[in-house]
């Protein structure tokens, strides 16, 4: 808060190591997402050739650690809501002065869009995905320059190889 000594909004904020010593930490805010075992979700639906697809797109875009058992649910209704909203585009095609097919194309895209934000499907969603410390995901190694830029980032020695 801007009001109050040692307060000012972030540039001085408190390190995690001190919120454990004073025991304010909260994992919920402070922590890493929590744990999980990465593994390759499952549809737990029948899916049709166009709910597959989206199916297979959305997996092959998020990095293997981000994908766990758990998603299979969240997922197998993004690709439902796929597959219903190109049948419903199909049906607005053929009848474009329809009320009921704009109406069911329009909740359709509002319900897939408010789904595929959590699968990274946006510039923004991306970013916030990209801020995620996934802990089983292994480093890329860096090369040579890049890795000068982060040492010099982070203000340590450089660690070059022998």
């Amino acid at each position: 808060m801007s009001g109050k000594k040692g307060r000012s909004g972030g540039h001085n904020r408190t390190s995690v190591e001190e919120k454990l010593e004073a025991g304010t930490f909260a994992a919920t805010r402070h922590g890493d997402p929590f744990p999980h075992e990465a593994s390759k979700p499952e549809p737990v639906v029948e899916l049709g050739p166009l709910g597959r697809k989206c199916w297979d797109w959305i997996v092959a875009a998020l990095p293997p650690a981000a994908l766990c058992r758990v998603d299979s649910f969240k997922l197998s209704l993004t690709a439902q809501t796929y597959e219903l909203l190109q049948e419903w585009l199909a049906k607005w095609k053929e009848n474009p002065a329809g009320k009921q097919e704009r109406m069911a194309v329009r909740q359709l895209v509002a319900d897939f869009d408010r789904l595929a934000i959590q699968w990274g499907m946006s510039p923004r969603d991306r970013t916030r995905l990209a801020k995620i410390n996934f802990s089983q995901q292994a480093k890329p190694e860096l090369d040579p320059f890049e890795e000068f830029l982060a040492a010099g980032r982070e203000n340590r020695p450089l660690n070059l190889p022998s």
